[in-house]
């Protein structure tokens, strides 16, 4: 849902954003990346160097990040990534469970990074002890891996 832009009285623009969205917006909304581009007042360059694009991607994940934690911290309000698209308002009733997806699916993420970190080792170089480590780690790593696999986190 595109929605008019308002007169901006806050800065950083993104927080006037939150204000808008807490106002204007309802569950289940679309924010679109083009509403999200224009009332963050940054803009997307179309030519210039690798370091202003990444000069860009800094600004923007941080205006993001702090755009999302406000309106959940302060208006109880989550969007989830549409990829591609933009950014829907959650309603309340699909918190619960898109916060642990997310988390399950984050866990995941992780194992599977410090499973290939503790995996490529060269082992010839370790002591019995760390070897030992290494396994037991390995061994933790697991059983997280192994709980992050159930259905929900909650069911018994």
């Amino acid at each position: 849902m595109e929605q008019a832009q308002q007169e901006r009285t806050i800065f950083p623009a993104w927080k006037n954003a939150v204000e808008i969205v807490a106002s204007d917006f309802k569950a289940g909304d679309v924010l679109t990346m083009n509403w999200i581009h224009k009332n963050f007042m940054i803009k997307k360059p179309t030519r210039g160097t690798f370091d202003d694009f990444q000069k860009y991607q800094f600004e923007f994940l941080a205006a993001m990040d702090g755009f999302k934690n406000e309106l959940l911290e302060i208006h109880q309000i989550a969007i989830a990534n549409i990829r591609g698209e933009g950014y829907r308002i959650l309603p309340p009733k699909e918190q619960t469970g898109y916060s642990e997806q997310k988390f399950v699916d984050d866990m995941k993420k992780s194992v599977k990074k410090a499973v290939a970190i503790l995996s490529n080792i060269k082992f010839d170089c370790l002591s019995d002890v760390e070897r030992k480590e290494n396994a037991d780690a390995r061994g933790r790593i697991a059983a997280v891996y192994t709980m992050s696999k159930t259905k929900k986190l909650t069911e018994k």
